[in-house]
């Protein structure tokens, strides 16, 4: 998977906090003691409602839009020479839709055509080289 999502109880070095309550906090999650707004079933199904969210701005369930994250994109603040640090790492999380949208025009295009970006990350977090456990594990 991507060299450029880290898992923060083993990354000590500069980084962007990706995880809850931040502002890219996924609002979607599998397991049942987290401060997301939305309990989903499995892992991908958290990371999938995730991408969806984040480009088209709609899940009935969600109280805020991704306008935020929008907004760091387009002022740079998810700098492409800093790793995201996240909590699931390396297994398949929502750091790995947000490193296909750290520049302007990324999200842009994941914006303009919502089904290709959900083609692309599916294909993503499938990915074999997850390490030994594969992309999901609902633990």
């Amino acid at each position: 998977m991507c060299e450029r999502v880290k898992n923060r109880k083993m990354f000590v070095r500069a980084g962007i906090y990706i995880g809850r309550p931040s502002v890219y906090g996924n609002p979607f999650s599998h397991q049942g003691t987290t401060l997301a707004e939305v309990q989903v079933e499995t892992r991908h199904e958290a990371v999938m409602r995730f991408a969806s969210w984040l480009v088209t701005g709609t899940d009935t369930q969600i109280k805020r839009t991704p306008e935020l994250i929008h907004a760091a994109v387009r002022n740079g603040k998810l700098d492409t020479r800093l790793p995201l640090i996240c909590w699931c790492a390396p297994e398949a999380c929502h750091g790995h839709v947000l490193d296909e949208v750290r520049k302007p025009e990324q999200l842009d295009n994941a914006i303009q055509d919502p089904e290709a970006f959900l083609r692309r990350i599916e294909v993503k977090i499938r990915k074999p080289d997850l390490g030994d456990r594969g992309g999901f594990r609902n633990g």
